[in-house]
């Protein structure tokens, strides 16, 4: 019979999310922020996320959100005003510490890479080829769209490869 106390007793709350937060898909009152795994994750599963903002002349923090991916969107930010962002990984133990943003980010100011493409899908599959079909992002990043990527990745590997830059 395994002893409960035992079985938790290499357990502990995750390392904060490492960074540094990426900022993308920029609008006049909106973003998206993304990080990665923390370090460790203190021997048990992440359950998720929590991501708080506040204005970069604030104390206090406000609550965003709570997500199972790497990153999430930033909404109802106010033109022109600068905000820092912090998240915090949760496992079953408890709440890890913060990753805080480097620099505050200004809505609507910042040029940032665009969002994905939404909706991306596969109209067919030949031998040696394929044809996608995708909508454009939900943000610019603040500028233009001047093109699509294409990339490619063999199952087995974790390497990508361009294959095609659409203009």
């Amino acid at each position: 019979k395994v002893n409960p106390s035992l079985s938790n007793q290499f357990m502990e709350k995750p390392s904060a999310p490492s960074g540094p937060i990426e900022v993308s898909g920029m609008t006049e009152t909106s973003c998206i922020i993304s990080w990665e795994i923390p370090m460790s994750d203190g021997g048990t599963p992440i359950i998720d996320y929590d991501v708080e903002k506040r204005e970069a002349d604030q104390t206090f923090w406000t609550k965003v959100g709570t997500t199972k991916d790497l990153q999430i969107i930033i909404s109802d930010m106010k033109k022109e005003k600068a905000y820092e962002f912090r998240v915090s990984a949760r496992n079953r133990v408890g709440t890890g510490p913060y990753l805080i943003s480097d620099e505050p980010v200004v809505a609507g100011k910042k040029k940032t890479p665009p969002s994905p493409p939404k909706n991306i899908s596969v109209l067919n599959i030949a031998s040696k080829s394929v044809t996608l079909q995708w909508e454009p992002p939900l943000s610019n990043g603040g500028s233009e769209l001047t093109g699509y990527v294409i990339e490619k990745q063999p199952m087995a590997t974790s390497k990508w490869t361009k294959v095609v830059t659409l203009n």
